[in-house]
Parts: structure tokens; sequence; C-alpha cells
């Protein structure tokens, strides 16, 4: 009974390549709160394949 067992890689958050060592960055970006119709600064922390797609995903939450 040789199963293989389906491994699942983490993709990039920003260029959607598989990774098998993730870096994790912290993300600050504005979100929008539909119950008190506000904007308001959000952190998360997200998975990417690299500290450069971390840091182009961060310019693009800028603006």
């Amino acid at each position: 009974m040789d199963q293989q067992q389906n491994v699942v890689a983490a993709k990039c958050t920003y260029c959607g390549n598989p990774t098998e060592a993730p870096v994790k960055a912290k993300i600050i970006d504005q979100a929008y709160d539909n119950v008190r119709r506000k904007k308001y600064v959000r952190t998360r922390e997200l998975e990417f394949c690299s500290r450069a797609c971390a840091g182009y995903y961060q310019m693009s939450c800028e603006g």
C-alpha cells in the first residue's frame, strides 16, 4: 500500500510561485469597515517567496 501524500507547497502572495521556505512579512495597509463606514489601518502577516515580493506588495498597498 504505497500511497503518495500530496504535499501542497505554500504559494507567494504576490507572484503566486510555489515556495518551500516562505518568508513572512508584516504588511500595513488601509481597509474599509462596512459597519462604521470608515477606513482603518490594518496590519497583516503574509507569506512571500522573497523579501523583494514582500516589498512590491507593500508598495502596491500604498498606492
